[in-house]
């Protein structure tokens, strides 16, 4: 993992609150395009159900979706980023404001996002 990645996983671990797990599965669908549930269990190394609670979690936080049975895309990334900083924000009962550091991982993101998936 590079510098530059290691630093997206970790700010959007601490400003997004995602698990390593939930910031891993959702860094490799934006790189990579759509995951299966087996696909994502093997790269976390878990079970197929512990794999479907992590996925779980991020649907739940609104960062991706179940594109078709056990299939995962993930919305666009400054899209996600955002609403979940929004979400942050209102769960900490603090005003929103605009965040560079998650505006500029949401710019870096896109690129992947876009490369991945032909655009």
């Amino acid at each position: 993992m590079t510098h530059d990645s290691r630093y997206i996983k970790d700010t959007i671990i601490s400003e997004l609150d995602l698990t390593p797990e939930e910031a891993d599965v959702f860094l490799r669908i934006i790189r990579n395009g759509k995951l299966t549930l087996e696909n994502i269990s093997e790269m976390l190394g878990e079970d197929l159900d512990s794999t479907l609670g992590v996925v779980n979690s991020i649907i739940e936080k609104g960062m991706i979706i179940e594109y078709r049975n056990n299939v995962y895309e993930c919305l666009h990334p400054r899209f996600a980023l955002v609403n979940r900083y929004k979400y942050i924000c209102q769960k900490k009962n603090v005003a929103f404001k605009k965040n560079p550091q998650i505006d500029n991982i949401g710019i870096i993101l896109q690129g992947n996002f876009d490369s991945a998936r032909g655009e």
